[in-house]
């Protein structure tokens, strides 16, 4: 492929998000009762600033922190129209902007147009779900991947500061968070802290302390009651264990949590022993945390699913790139539909099979299948360069 046509290949993916952007904002203006999590946010918002209890039952809960209401406040001054299309306009826009930082900085393949063209369009159909509602796990990705490409080059503080961001979007993300603390504990870890304080502190500014202290104790309590409340919704490795007639209780199912987040903390240290560089570890890092979030997540939904998108199109592109390894994107492509369009009205009637059939977790597996089998060849790798013997020079 020529330069010129890449080049073309690359605008059209980028015209491609804009337009699709532009007709989920639109959308959301003139039919703003339908497909909107905004709907959600303002109610909440509302009582936050009549100092009233925000994690009380509305149309559904809000699961986010008190620094997340605090941010969307200027929206409810305007119509539910206006702010809807202003909420979904931005929340992608800070996605777009992870993604293309995340190929920039995090890729270890050649930063050619067209595979980042490829990229963009493989990231879109596990996105367009959470893109279409609204959900805010649009912008905790966009954060943690813009956060993750700053710590690529050494930008710690403006790294802290958006993973920080996105673990007031959405608490889990806490888990990648440790990942990175651990990759580089004396940088990370205490602007990490740092960072997570001001967040936490900074509502205090916004409404009376009392208020607030009381707010931040209600959400942890509703966190811990969360995964109760959703159960129906849940869409991780218990689905797929009651579907096979072995239910998971939720203690072992926090449990095998537990165990799997320290699997992928040694999956990485071992990427890294292996000699790997800063921005491969820390493309590893989000994709052991992607896929910990879609298989072993306290509160994984099937939108939650978009946090595997950015790394399954990654994956997609490194099969690809230089030479096409057809059995691996084989088993992405599977893997991709099952976690995004096999659940969405792409499909028709087959939606509603898939989405209770386990259609996404058994994509998670498939994908975890072959993160694992690459791993094993560079593990085997690396161990032949260690144990190679040196060649002494006759000079």
């Amino acid at each position: 492929m020529t330069n010129n046509l890449a080049r073309v290949c690359r605008s059209l993916a980028n015209l491609v998000w804009f337009l699709t952007t532009l007709g989920i904002g639109v959308h959301a203006f003139f039919f703003t009762q339908a497909h909107n999590l905004y709907l959600i946010y303002d109610p909440a918002i509302r009582l936050w600033w009549t100092g009233e209890d925000i994690y009380v039952l509305q149309a559904d809960y809000f699961r986010y922190s008190p620094l997340f209401a605090v941010f969307l406040a200027p929206l409810v001054i305007l119509p539910d129209s206006w702010a809807s299309l202003i909420w979904k306009v931005l929340n992608i826009g800070i996605y777009f902007v992870g993604l293309k930082s995340a190929w920039r900085h995090l890729s270890p393949v050649p930063e050619k147009p067209a595979l980042e063209a490829a990229f963009l369009m493989l990231a879109l159909p596990g996105s367009l779900h959470s893109m279409a509602n609204g959900q805010a796990n649009c912008a905790m990705v966009g954060l943690l991947l813009w956060g993750l490409s700053l710590a690529a080059r050494q930008r710690w503080t403006g790294s802290a500061a958006l993973v920080a961001l996105g673990v007031m979007v959405k608490s889990y993300s806490l888990a990648l968070a440790l990942l990175v603390a651990a990759w580089k504990p004396r940088e990370l870890l205490p602007r990490l802290i740092v960072a997570l304080a001001v967040c936490l502190a900074l509502p205090f500014l916004a409404q009376s302390p009392g208020y607030v202290a009381n707010e931040y104790a209600s959400w942890v309590h509703h966190l811990r009651e969360s995964e109760g409340i959703n159960r129906d919704r849940q869409r991780a490795l218990d689905q797929v264990c009651a579907l096979c007639n072995h239910p998971l209780d939720s203690r072992t199912f926090t449990l095998l949590g537990m165990a799997a987040g320290g699997c992928v903390l040694v999956w990485t240290w071992l990427i890294q022993r292996a000699g790997a560089d800063a921005r491969v570890v820390l493309l590893r890092t989000y994709q052991g945390f992607a896929l910990w979030v879609a298989l072993f997540g306290p509160a994984t939904e099937g939108c939650t699913y978009i946090v595997v998108a950015p790394a399954v199109a990654q994956s997609c592109v490194e099969a690809y790139h230089p030479s096409p390894v057809w059995w691996k994107l084989a088993l992405l492509w599977t893997s991709l539909f099952l976690m995004g369009p096999a659940v969405t009205d792409f499909v028709g009637p087959m939606r509603m099979f898939a989405d209770t059939h386990g259609s996404q977790p058994i994509g998670a597996l498939l994908y975890a299948l072959v993160l694992a089998i690459d791993s094993i060849h560079l593990f085997m790798a690396s161990a032949r360069i260690e144990t190679a013997p040196a060649v002494h020079s006759s000079y």
